[in-house]
C-alpha cells in the first residue's frame, strides 16, 4: 500500500517536483492506493473517491484560480485583501511558499509584480523577525482558509502590525530551485504520515482558559492585581494604544489523558484564585467576549501527536461548529479577528488548538469539550466529513447563523456516536450533547462560579 501518492496532470514544467520528491506519482490513482492513501492533487482534475484523503482536492484548486472568488472569501473570513478600492502603498511585497502548515520559504519581489511567479531574492526567513512571522502567519492562513493544503501566496506589507493578501496560486510553477524546496517539504511530510501511522503512544490533552473580573459597577478588574504573568494561575496580556496591559485571568491546568482529570485540575485552580482575589463581589466572566473588546479564548493543548491538517479540519468541523450552536451573541463578536478556523499555535510540547471561546463556563460544557477533544484526537483519521468546506457554511460561521449550520451538526454528531470509544466517554458527552441539540446558549453575564461552586457559591449544587 502506498502511504503518499503524487497525482499530477503530466504536466512537463512539473517533472522537476515528482523526480526531486521520489514518490510514487502518476496521472492516475494506483490499483493499490486505500482510503488510507494520502494523494497530493497538483495540477490534476481526476476525480478522487469520496472519502480519500487528499490534500490541495481539485475542486478547491478550481475555486481558488478565481481570483474574485478567492478575494471574497478571504474576506468574509476575516483575512485582509487587496481590493481595488483598496490599494494602499505597500512598504514590501513578498512571495510565500506554503507546503502543509509550513512556510517554505520568502522571497522579496517588485512592488510592481502583476502575477505571481519567482523573483530571484531569497530572504533569510527568521522566525524570530516579526515581520517574518507576520507574514508567514498571514500566507497560512489564507492556505487554509481556502481549504488548501499549498500553494504560493502574494503578501504586501502595509505596516509593522498589518499585510494584506494579493493572490494565491495553489498550483505554483516550477523552477529547479523551489522544486527542491517543495520536494523536500513533501519528504518531510511522508516521513511523519509513516510516524503517525506507526504512533502507540495515546495523545495528551491541556488547555488554558481566559476569564474576566468585574467588580460591582460592571467594571473589569485588571487581573495583574492578583495574578503574576505565569504560573497556572496567571495573567495575560491585550495591546492598549502602544502599551501592554493584562486584564485577563487565565487557568492553565496540568494536562492529562483523561479530561474528568482536567476538569479536576480546572476546579483546584479555580478554588486557589478564589483565595487569591479573596473578594466575593468581584464576578467572574467567560465565554467569547462577556466585555466588549476584550475576546477571551479556551485554547486546546495536544501532545504527543503530529499536528496535519486532517487533525485540524477535524477540530473546526466535530468541535468548533457544534460549540457554535450554545454560544451566547456576545461570543460571536470576537470574530473572525479571533476565533477564525484553523486558528493553531505550535508549541513545545505540541500544539494548541485555539478557535474555541472560552468554554469555562460550566463544568457540563468544560468536561463535553475537553472529551469531544479526546475522541477527535483518537479517530481524526475516520472523521471525513468537512461541511466548513462549503463557502455558504464557512459564512453562516462567521455571522453566527447557528439555524443554517444545524442540519450538519447533527450529522457530524451521528457520525461521532458510531466511533468505537463514544460509548466509553459517552456519559461525558450526553450533557453537552442535549444542550447542542437544544441550541441553547450560554449567558456570558453570569458569574460562573455559581455553577462551578467556588465561594461564596460553594453549597450550591452543580448543573
Amino acid at each position: 500500500m502506498n502511504d503518499l501518492f503524487l497525482l499530477h496532470g503530466n504536466d512537463p514544467a512539473l517533472k522537476v517536483l515528482w523526480y526531486n520528491s521520489l514518490l510514487p506519482h502518476g496521472t492516475e490513482l494506483p490499483h493499490n492506493a486505500s482510503e488510507d492513501t494520502v494523494i497530493i492533487q497538483w495540477g490534476s482534475d481526476v476525480h478522487v473517491p469520496k472519502g480519500s484523503k487528499v490534500l490541495n482536492p481539485s475542486g478547491l484548486t478550481k475555486r481558488a484560480l478565481d481570483k474574485e472568488w478567492t478575494m471574497k472569501t478571504l474576506k468574509h473570513q476575516g483575512v485582509h485583501v487587496q481590493t481595488p478600492f483598496s490599494q494602499p502603498a505597500y512598504l514590501q511585497v513578498y512571495l510565500v511558499p506554503v507546503f502543509h502548515l509550513n512556510i517554505l520559504a520568502l522571497y522579496q519581489c517588485s512592488l510592481h509584480t502583476e502575477k505571481v511567479h519567482y523573483p530571484h531574492k531569497l530572504v533569510n526567513l527568521d522566525v524570530r523577525n516579526r515581520q517574518h512571522r507576520l507574514i508567514s502567519r498571514y500566507a497560512m492562513r489564507a492556505i487554509y482558509a481556502l481549504g488548501l493544503d499549498f500553494g504560493v501566496v502574494k503578501v504586501g506589507v502595509i505596516s509593522a502590525r498589518r499585510c494584506t493578501i494579493l493572490d494565491v496560486n495553489p498550483n505554483p510553477e516550477m523552477d529547479r530551485v523551489n522544486a527542491k524546496l517543495f520536494a523536500g517539504a513533501i519528504h518531510t511530510y511522508h516521513k511523519e504520515l509513516i510516524e503517525e501511522r506507526k504512533r502507540t503512544k495515546v495523545p495528551v490533552i491541556g488547555t488554558d482558559l481566559e476569564f474576566l473580573l468585574r467588580n460591582a459597577k460592571g467594571k473589569v478588574t485588571f487581573a495583574s492585581k492578583f495574578f503574576g504573568r505565569k504560573g497556572q494561575v496567571g495573567c495575560d496580556s491585550v495591546v492598549n494604544g502602544n502599551k501592554w496591559i493584562f486584564p485577563i485571568a487565565e487557568l492553565r491546568p496540568s494536562p492529562s489523558k483523561e479530561p474528568i482529570q482536567i476538569i479536576n485540575n480546572i476546579y483546584k485552580l479555580m478554588q486557589y484564585a478564589e483565595k487569591q482575589i479573596n473578594d466575593a463581589k468581584i464576578e467572574w466572566v467567560a465565554g467569547g467576549m462577556p466585555v466588549k473588546g476584550l475576546p477571551l479564548g479556551g485554547h486546546i493543548h495536544i501532545s504527543g501527536i503530529w499536528l496535519n491538517s486532517f487533525l485540524l479540519r477535524a477540530f473546526d468541523n466535530y468541535l468548533t461548529l457544534p460549540l457554535m450552536m450554545i454560544e451566547d451573541q456576545t461570543s460571536l463578536l470576537r470574530r473572525p479577528k479571533y476565533g477564525f478556523l484553523g486558528d493553531f499555535r505550535i508549541q513545545v510540547y505540541g500544539f494548541e488548538y485555539r478557535t474555541p471561546p472560552s468554554w469555562i463556563v460550566s463544568p457540563a460544557i468544560a468536561n463535553g469539550v475537553l472529551t469531544l477533544a479526546r475522541l477527535i484526537v483518537d479517530h481524526y483519521w475516520i472523521l471525513n466529513e468537512k461541511p466548513l468546506a462549503d463557502e455558504m457554511n464557512q459564512f453562516h460561521f462567521y455571522q453566527g447563523n447557528k439555524e443554517s449550520l444545524y442540519p450538519y451538526v447533527k450529522k457530524l454528531w451521528n457520525e461521532l456516536e458510531k466511533l468505537e470509544s463514544y460509548s466509553f466517554y459517552r456519559e461525558h458527552l450526553i450533557p453537552l450533547k442535549k444542550r447542542i441539540f437544544r441550541m441553547k446558549p450560554w449567558n456570558e453575564q453570569k458569574d460562573i462560579r455559581k455553577v462551578w461552586k467556588i465561594p461564596p457559591f460553594e453549597n450550591l449544587s452543580k448543573k
